[in-house]
């Protein structure tokens, strides 16, 4: 009898760590608090709790939370598909999907939403000054071939919608991804590395866009440049043996309003209107142009 009852406890507990893993460091790393969805509605997280926001998932089921810039020790498990934290003796439940933490947050109605960030640092946001964090964030607006000749002839006068994401430390080096309509956050027209000189532009130092390679001083990124407030407007160009192309590309910060300009990103009115109004974050992905 004592053999057959031993024999159920090492059942039981196979079948549960079975269930239960949380050695998976493939979830490992900072997840940053994007949206909150509450009662059908998508809101910012940074509107509702002001501060640092995000989650830590580390070795040996422990971790941290930052929630309005208050951090807490947690723990973590997946049962399953199913995320479980706790933090201060409570659990709530979630998942993980594609590199997002969707987080019942303690039963009280609403979903947090958390992204992850493979570079983040905490606390990196309170080193910024006044003139990186204008800088740091989300961008919306537009790029267009201003000029084009041999193979690229037929792109001349082409233009689409850009969205961009500028991550700022507080050495004043920063990287700014941008994708359009044909592709995505995740995979990006353009990917580059620039340092914010003394005069307050931003010089690449390397990177890539439009499959044109960029270095030291090519993009010049002067706030001045348009003579007006909060936008970006910039100039270059590639060229291979089959032809040559130039182009401009125009960006403000995610949120602003285009109303007193003339020529507006193409979905402006139908996409980023919306958003604004209803104070959603700016996506991984643009609406396709008919």
């Amino acid at each position: 009898m004592k053999i057959f009852t031993a024999i159920l406890l090492c059942l039981a507990l196979l079948l549960g760590a079975c269930g239960t893993v949380t050695e998976q460091p493939e979830l490992y790393g900072y997840y940053v608090g994007s949206t909150i969805d509450a009662e059908g509605y998508e809101i910012s997280m940074d509107s509702v709790y002001a501060g640092e926001n995000y989650i830590l998932l580390a070795a040996e089921g422990k971790g941290e939370m930052c929630l309005a810039g208050n951090t807490y020790d947690i723990r973590w498990k997946m049962k399953g598909e199913e995320l479980r934290l706790t933090l201060e003796g409570k659990t709530s439940k979630g998942y993980i999907e594609a590199g997002r933490i969707r987080l019942d947050y303690l039963d009280m109605g609403m979903e947090l939403h958390y992204d992850f960030y493979e570079d983040y640092t905490p606390g990196a946001l309170r080193e910024l000054t006044e003139e990186q964090l204008w800088w740091h964030g989300d961008w919306y607006g537009w790029w267009i071939v201003d000029e084009a000749q041999g193979s690229f002839q037929d792109m001349q006068g082409a233009w689409w919608d850009l969205c961009a994401t500028v991550e700022m430390q507080g050495d004043g080096l920063g990287t700014m991804r941008l994708w359009d309509q044909d592709g995505s956050k995740e995979e990006p027209l353009g990917e580059v590395r620039f340092r914010l000189n003394e005069d307050g532009v931003g010089v690449s130092t390397q990177g890539y866009f439009a499959s044109v390679q960029l270095g030291q001083g090519d993009w010049l990124m002067d706030p001045q440049e348009s003579g007006m407030e909060d936008m970006l407007l910039l100039s270059f160009g590639g060229e291979n043996d089959g032809g040559s192309f130039y182009y401009s590309i125009y960006l403000r910060p995610w949120g602003v309003d285009w109303q007193e300009l003339a020529d507006k990103p193409y979905h402006y009115d139908s996409w980023y209107l919306p958003l604004i109004a209803e104070g959603k974050p700016m996506p991984h992905s643009l609406p396709q142009t008919p």
